[in-house]
């Protein structure tokens, strides 16, 4: 009995020491497919007394099956029998004297009036058809299944401006053709290098959904946009507009997504704003399959949560937009517009991107592993000894 518990208590020493002594084995691109720490949509349906009572079943029951494996959430709120819900001041944001009427509120609190009546429909019909176009749409769809099978998404929203329009292009393209010849520094080689999706904007009132998940309203519909998607919908970093858009800053924020999770940035950027979207089982079938492994599994979910959790552990968190997370990267930036350059990072800076306080990373990885190997011989010289101490006195 003693030897078993000498061996029970060094497998506990040894897992312990092993399980904390390795870096992260979770890139941010792979955290990203998690929910953890994401906020909800939500949506209000606001009625009267006026409506009829199988108009409100019939719309819970539709957003029980349509809102399933979705980032949105629905209540229903009667103006009468609720005077005092807090929730009433998305209401009085706009003109409204017909009921039921749909507002849909974003994580940060803006908000959108959703239309509820669709011609040649009935308020049935309406119903379903205003909660199946809030979570998905051919373009989600597919922008969900490049998500899964590619390292990443550049999405560019068209403005009006079609000069713009160009020189944001091909400062994507030269992006991406850049990181996809970088995937040899990264922790884990994603075999599809990032996509760029367009959004034309003659194509703009197709995705209001998507738009307004992503901060784009009437005051700047008209500029161009780029958003970093990656994971399950989340946004890698603020959007960018016009002139914020250089190929440096694009290239960045796709670094973000190819870093470990001990990268030297704040946690805060692992969990990213989520545009509405539904994710079935069927994507997360997929992603099993990509990934070799399941987010969803409860002993996965629960490091991820962990690592979430922990604050970033440097005094200064390097900035994502305006530090790359690879260091060292060949070529040169071809950037339009020299106004909009934004400096080369010194190596000092470099070397500050992959520290722990001022100790490079890699050097700290390193001294991990031989700390491990170092106690493993030293458990095994234990066990070892032991052992024969153990036989020396049952002989004696």
């Amino acid at each position: 009995m003693k030897r078993i518990k000498w061996f029970f208590y060094l497998f506990i020493i040894f897992t312990f020491v092993s399980n904390n002594s390795f870096a992260c084995r979770y890139t941010v691109r792979e955290i990203g497919f998690s929910d953890i720490g994401t906020k909800t949509y939500n949506l209000f349906f606001f009625t009267d007394s006026l409506t009829p009572e199988e108009q409100v079943v019939n719309i819970r029951k539709y957003s029980n099956i349509l809102l399933r494996d979705t980032n949105v959430r629905m209540d229903i709120i009667n103006i009468v029998e609720n005077k005092s819900s807090p929730d009433l001041k998305f209401l009085s944001q706009y003109n409204n004297q017909t009921y039921p009427f749909a507002v849909l509120i974003a994580p940060n609190g803006e908000s959108m009036a959703c239309s509820y009546t669709k011609s040649e429909h009935s308020m049935l019909e309406s119903s379903w058809y205003l909660l199946e176009s809030l979570v998905s749409s051919t373009f989600r769809e597919d922008l969900i299944s490049r998500l899964i099978r590619s390292y990443g998404v550049v999405l560019i929203i068209e403005g009006t401006d079609s000069d713009e329009n160009k020189r944001v292009k091909n400062a994507a393209r030269e992006a991406v053709k850049t990181i996809t010849g970088s995937f040899n520094q990264m922790p884990k080689i994603v075999n599809q290098p990032p996509e760029i999706m367009v959004i034309p904007h003659n194509k703009k009132d197709d995705e209001k959904i998507l738009l307004f998940g992503l901060g784009i309203n009437e005051k700047n519909k008209n500029d161009t946009h780029v958003a970093i998607v990656f994971g399950r919908g989340k946004l890698a970093g603020p959007m960018m507009t016009c002139g914020q858009i250089t190929t440096r800053r694009i290239y960045n924020l796709l670094t973000l997504i190819g870093a470990d999770c001990e990268c030297g940035i704040d946690n805060s950027w692992l969990i990213g704003e989520m545009i509405p979207l539904r994710w079935s089982s069927s994507e997360q079938d997929e992603l099993i399959k990509q990934l070799g492994f399941d987010v969803e599994n409860p002993f996965v979910k629960t490091e991820m949560s962990q690592i979430i959790s922990l604050k970033a552990i440097v005094e200064n968190p390097i900035n994502p937009l305006e530090e790359n997370l690879l260091g060292f990267v060949e070529g040169s930036f071809e950037i339009s517009n020299a106004s909009n350059a934004i400096p080369k990072i010194s190596a000092a800076e470099i070397q500050k991107s992959f520290s722990h306080g001022n100790q490079p990373k890699n050097n700290l990885i390193l001294k991990k592993m031989l700390v491990t190997i170092g106690l493993i011989f030293l458990i095994v010289a234990i066990t070892g000894f032991s052992i024969l101490i153990f036989h020396k006195r049952r002989t004696t």
